[in-house]
């Protein structure tokens, strides 16, 4: 049997049989900042809150919005179409945001 028409799909086609699309992997790791680095005055003495299990949103096809870290800070997705990928820690942002503003008091 020959090759379907490249016309009837809108891409060139060399033989009835095609490879896959490519298929990406996504990786995603929180890691603390050093604990022994030096800070600046109005830094919170006590550290943050861990990275396990943090949410996040994502905006990433094939994957759906709102996710959480696994227990080691870790996101893995695989199997994904080509593109652009966007994460948001806003939990993690705003606690920050918290501890900075109550180190920050007098």
């Amino acid at each position: 049997m020959p090759p379907p028409d490249a016309s009837s799909s809108g891409r060139a086609v060399d033989s009835a049989v095609q490879p896959c699309p490519p298929r990406h992997r996504f990786a995603l790791e929180l890691l603390p900042a050093d604990a022994t680095a030096a800070r600046p005055a109005w830094w919170p003495p006590r550290p943050l809150r861990a990275y396990a299990r943090e949410p996040f949103d994502i905006s990433l096809a094939g994957v759906g919005p709102s996710q959480r870290l696994d227990g080691a800070g870790s996101f893995r997705a695989s199997g994904l179409p080509g593109g652009d990928a966007e994460v948001e820690f806003a939990e993690l942002l705003s606690s920050v945001e918290d501890a900075l503003a109550r180190g920050r008091r007098p």
